[in-house]
């Protein structure tokens, strides 16, 4: 497919370039009940890039690739960014449409892993359960897999997390009671609430790409299932 890459600098040249981002990130997150079940609700508001997304650009805090596809007037089809968490960078906020190669959104994200390679600087990723296709990405990239967390609780539906980052250390295996991640290299242990929640995944997890929205399993890239499984022994009785 024919396309071009832009940033942050040059995508507000662009017609709508608002209400294109809130529609993509809607699209993407559509369930088949017709509701947006995205996590951060917000970025489905031109608002929200016109004003937060702005901000952020212009104070340095936010870095973002847009892939514009020449085959439909040049459309905001894919979009990824690099956003300053303070003592590191989180790239995520991936969001592509389904027709789009998957090539499309790895080379958007390679090329901010690596801006924030060449500064230095820790790079986290923090994926979700509800298809694998992130996890792909970011597997390719060399980023290490860095355990497990719970993002949020949305009207019932877990969004669970699977943290990645750059740390010089072997993808992540728990190997003691409560470990459930050590993300740069700082092991967390669960609460109550991740365990209960721990206990629940066996029955659910697949290496399938995805269930569509809300997410009816816990999606997991297949390179990473031996990892989750030690999460879940290491945290769930009957499991050990």
């Amino acid at each position: 497919m024919d396309g071009t890459v832009v940033t942050e600098k040059e995508v507000h040249y662009l017609p709508n370039w608002n209400k294109q981002l809130a529609e993509l990130v809607r699209t993407m997150w559509l369930g088949r009940d017709g509701r947006c079940y995205f996590p951060h609700p917000s970025l489905t508001s031109p608002k929200w890039w016109e004003e937060v997304a702005v901000r952020d650009w212009v104070a340095g805090k936010m870095l973002s690739r847009f892939w514009l596809d020449e085959s439909k007037g040049n459309r905001i089809a894919a979009t990824a960014s690099l956003i300053d968490q303070g003592d590191h960078w989180e790239i995520g906020r991936f969001n592509s449409y389904d027709c789009n190669p998957r090539e499309i959104m790895s080379g958007l994200v390679r090329d901010l892993y690596q801006v924030a390679q060449r500064a230095g600087s820790p790079v986290a990723c923090e994926t979700t359960q509800c298809h694998t296709s992130s996890q792909f990405i970011v597997s390719k990239l060399g980023m290490r897999f860095a355990g497990y967390g719970i993002l949020d609780v949305v009207d019932g539906v877990f969004w669970d997390i699977l943290y990645f980052d750059n740390h010089p250390a072997p993808d992540f295996v728990s190997d003691r009671e409560g470990l459930i991640n050590n993300l740069f290299g700082r092991p967390t242990l669960a609460g109550d609430f991740q365990r209960k929640r721990l206990a629940a995944i066996p029955s659910i997890i697949s290496t399938e790409r995805t269930s569509g929205f809300p997410p009816k399993k816990f999606h997991i890239y297949e390179k990473y299932l031996p990892h989750m499984e030690s999460i879940i022994r290491m945290n769930v009785p009957a499991h050990v």
